[in-house]
């Protein structure tokens, strides 16, 4: 299925048209993105792999969200109404304060402080399955919305599934 032009393919619907050929051997290299992803805490949410060039998207991974949430409290790195069981987990609230606070620091610590080494590390990935060309990396960074999920989930005391 063939996505709108500036879109990226999601990475289990391979697609070929004007913008160059699909990459042979590509369910292996879409395990291998997977892993690599896996292996630093992100997933694998596109990928248009093809010759000239190739675009990656990734995303938290919502366990290791979930993981960092759960230190944070442990460590006593809360919103300020936190004792306050009847507070509201939403927006405007000093929940949803800390909640985008959050994830401005994961988005400068684990995202754009990491990204030219990821890129890298794609790239040599790519190559290694016979890719030689441009590699456009995307990394989405976490919504205070998302953190304040994770942030319900450990004030109710809900388990978290793991895996992602």
């Amino acid at each position: 299925m063939d996505e709108p032009a500036g879109r990226p393919t999601p990475a289990h619907e391979p697609s070929d048209d004007a913008r160059g050929t699909t990459l042979p051997d590509r369910a292996d290299l879409l395990a291998a993105l997977r892993a690599w992803a896996a292996e630093h805490g992100l997933v694998l949410a596109a990928a248009e792999l093809r010759e000239p060039a190739s675009s990656v998207t990734l995303a938290p991974d919502p366990a290791v969200l979930h993981a960092l949430t759960v230190d944070a409290v442990a460590r006593g790195d809360v919103p300020a109404d936190w004792d306050d069981d009847t507070a509201a987990l939403t927006e405007g609230t000093p929940a949803w304060t800390w909640s985008e606070a959050t994830a401005r620091a994961y988005d400068r610590h684990r995202i754009v402080g990491r990204r030219d080494a990821h890129l890298r590390a794609l790239t040599g990935l790519l190559a290694a399955h016979g890719h030689h060309g441009a590699v456009e990396l995307r990394i989405t960074g976490p919504t205070p919305r998302h953190i304040l999920e994770h942030l319900a989930e450990v004030r109710t005391g809900r388990p978290r599934p793991t895996g992602g």
